[in-house]
């Protein structure tokens, strides 16, 4: 648009706005004010004014580059200003997660489900992917007991207040008492009530959480109940299914179930000496020496197992085939934090790994290895922060006197601090 300035009438005013433009021309005679528009007009239809001979646009002088593409707002638009480039970025971010996802689901069949040389288990479908719609009843909860105890009150003052619950608001009411047990790789499911116990054991990979909403569900299942009360002692597990947005499969299977139906749930607290409570607990510990029930479990539950699956096999890759100086340092696979300045963390890494312009740049010169002009061995890394006589006050000075490479050069923010101030005070830190 740059060369309708220089191409229209001189008297002519024109402003702009992305692609339009407005022409403003003052004259007494409105035979003069005629020309003069429309000798502006044709100016600024002709095709060469609207197009610009030169590609280049400059701010002080400085070049402005062209791009095909502008990412603003998180979203990228090619030069037509449609989103064909960004529905291709996003796709391309996205197919790993799908293609782990699809790998986890239950779209292919359960032999081929496998990663890291395990089998997966088959993912729980969820009965809706939304919030829970707005006309649905909300869930009746009860936290009048939470309401009326505090953390760390004894069962005698806690027995009274549950009693006159049940006395005062479920008298007619039929009460179950839910549990869910968890420990190493077993994990139980159990219901208690006078004259009925069920139990259940569950895949190992399903959590705590998961199993507290896998005996609330097989509460629910119970039949001839018509005023059903479920009381638990798992807080978290009433708290999403009264919020309406958890996306966990067995909370939604519950909203679904107690709809219509008259059912109250009441947190209880655990180990207060309840006999309900005591009762559910035991059939859930019980349950996990039962054998297990071959059920889907929910995707966060797949998840994780995904997770502990590759840390385990990538602990087995690094204790089994890593350079044992790289374990003396590092005895993990977690990942350790980065130190905010750049040439900080690239001198830690050299010195972790042992690589550095001080201990290898022989190998680019081709000569000898260097040897320490105070000790006469070898310069290593390990010589160098732990035994060279020639930084003994250097290392006083910072209390550096560590006695492994894996202590020297940790994870610690104050360890790592007095490490590189040690480098500084020894004009070694520009040399690695």
């Amino acid at each position: 648009m740059q060369p309708i300035f220089r191409v229209v009438p001189n008297g002519v005013e024109i402003l702009l706005y992305a692609d339009d433009i407005l022409l403003i021309v003052r004259d007494r005679k409105m035979e003069a004010l005629h020309r003069k528009l429309q000798a502006a007009v044709k100016a600024a239809d002709n095709p060469n004014a609207r197009r610009s001979p030169s590609r280049n646009i400059t701010i002080d002088r400085v070049v402005v580059p062209y791009t095909n593409r502008l990412r603003t707002l998180g979203v990228t638009l090619d030069r037509t200003l449609n989103f064909k480039a960004h529905c291709k970025m996003v796709k391309e971010a996205c197919a790993s997660r799908l293609r782990v996802m699809k790998a986890i689901g239950a779209y292919l069949p359960r032999g081929k489900r496998e990663l890291t040389g395990n089998t997966l288990p088959t993912v729980e479908q969820l009965p809706r992917r939304s919030n829970r719609v707005w006309h649905a009843p909300k869930p009746s909860i009860v936290w009048d007991v939470k309401k009326a105890v505090r953390a760390g009150d004894p069962p005698e003052k806690v027995r009274p207040i549950i009693q006159n619950i049940l006395s005062s608001r479920f008298h007619q009411s039929s009460v179950l008492y839910t549990d869910g047990s968890k420990c190493e790789n077993t994990v139980g499911a159990g219901l208690y009530r006078k004259g009925l116990g069920r139990m259940r054991s569950l895949p190992q990979h399903c959590s705590v959480f998961s199993a507290e909403a896998f005996a609330i569900r097989m509460a629910l299942t119970v039949p001839n109940i018509k005023d059903l009360v479920i009381l638990t002692d798992s807080a978290s597990c009433l708290l999403a299914i009264e919020t309406s947005k958890s996306k966990h499969p067995w909370i939604q299977e519950i909203e679904n179930i107690s709809r219509g139906r008259s059912v109250r749930f009441c947190w209880i607290p655990g180990h207060a000496g309840i006999q309900g409570n005591n009762e559910a607990d035991r059939l859930a510990n019980e349950a996990r020496s039962q054998a297990v029930v071959d059920i889907p479990i929910p995707a966060e539950d797949a998840l994780r197992a995904v997770r502990s699956s590759i840390r385990q096999h990538w602990d087995e890759q690094w204790f089994a085939s890593r350079d044992p100086k790289l374990r003396e340092v590092k005895f993990d696979t977690y990942r350790w934090k980065d130190r905010d300045n750049g040439a900080d963390q690239r001198v830690l890494t050299r010195l972790r790994i042992g690589h550095t312009r001080l201990t290898h740049d022989f190998l680019l010169n081709k000569t000898p290895p260097p040897r320490c002009d105070c000790c006469g061995v070898i310069v290593d890394v390990r010589h160098v922060i732990l035994r060279c006589r020639k930084y003994d006050d250097a290392r006083r000075m910072h209390d550096t006197n560590s006695t492994s490479l894996g202590a020297a050069l940790g994870n610690d923010a104050d360890s790592e601090k007095k490490l590189l101030n040690f480098r500084k005070e020894a004009n070694l830190y520009k040399q690695l």
